[in-house]
């Protein structure tokens, strides 16, 4: 429609009917990614990965999941010959010959596996933790029992489950009593008039 000042085609006639979306991007800011949820934040997270603690004599190749482990196999596999020498991997003192075993422990731990720690930690520990007397004898965990040793808190080990019935009975029973104990509670007007008496006779 020609405009009436003009005589020319206004904008809006010349572009006519066409596509609204021209397949240009729009302006502007994209929008934000959704949060991810917790799920997935839980399943992005890798599982911790340990180094494996690789035995430094030559020709061993074993691989242990953690110090205690590897120190346990040299005093074990490499730690029982004889002569007793510290074959690990660059060790200056490999031509020293210790003549007691505790020699021997004493300088791989510090001069092997302290410095070896200090790089890949203690590894993974899946280890039983060792009941060191925890319990008592009546086989009730320390933390249940006081300094005389006797029991102060009470172990729920026994103790039987409630049935829906025995639970909606029991709750009907406490409601009733709640109920009595309110309508024998003094009210507010008899406490009132009992403190005014008091600091009357006072």
């Amino acid at each position: 429609m020609p405009s009436w000042k003009t005589g020319l085609p206004t904008a809006r006639a010349s572009t006519g009917p066409g596509p609204k979306s021209t397949g240009q991007k729009r302006r502007g800011r994209p929008p934000r990614q959704p949060s991810p949820t917790p799920r997935e934040v839980f399943e992005r997270q890798a599982a911790p990965r340990y180094m494996p603690f690789l035995c430094e004599w030559p020709g061993c190749k074993a691989e242990l999941q953690n110090l205690a482990r590897l120190r346990k196999h040299i005093h074990v596999v490499h730690g029982r010959v004889d002569p007793l020498l510290c074959r690990w991997a660059h060790c200056e003192d490999n031509r020293t010959v210790f003549v007691h075993e505790s020699e021997f422990q004493h300088h791989v731990e510090e001069e092997h596996l302290i410095p070896f720690v200090w790089h890949v930690g203690d590894g993974q520990q899946n280890e039983q933790p060792v009941n060191s007397g925890a319990e008592s004898s009546g086989g009730l965990p320390a933390y249940l029992l006081g300094p005389d040793g006797e029991q102060v808190t009470p172990s729920v080990e026994d103790q039987e489950i409630q049935d829906f019935l025995t639970w909606r009975e029991n709750r009907r029973r406490l409601k009733h009593i709640l109920m009595q104990r309110d309508a024998n509670a003094p009210s507010e007007d008899e406490d009132d008039e009992a403190s005014n008496e008091d600091a009357l006779d006072a």
